[in-house]
């Protein structure tokens, strides 16, 4: 049996070239570090349940809100 190694094809050859101050491929970094846009009025914030102060199922259960995307679509059921 003979191995093979597959390796990406490279359409681009900046795709291989790095950002010299940090070393990281030009290609991972702009998949990483994508642009943000604005976040639009009234959009509700992500933050979850603070459990510093201590267990409240009530407010836990409310929190689920502003958890994430799962958590908020269990919020409404």
């Amino acid at each position: 049996t003979t191995a093979t190694t597959l390796l990406p094809v490279m359409s681009n050859p900046s795709e291989t070239s790095q950002d010299n101050s940090t070393g990281i491929p030009a290609i991972a970094s702009a998949a990483v570090f994508a642009s943000s846009s604005q976040i639009p009025e009234g959009t509700k914030l992500i933050r979850g349940y603070d459990f510093d102060n201590g267990v409240d199922y009530n407010a836990l259960l409310k929190s689920y809100a502003t958890t994430g995307f799962q958590a908020a679509s269990f919020s409404r059921a």
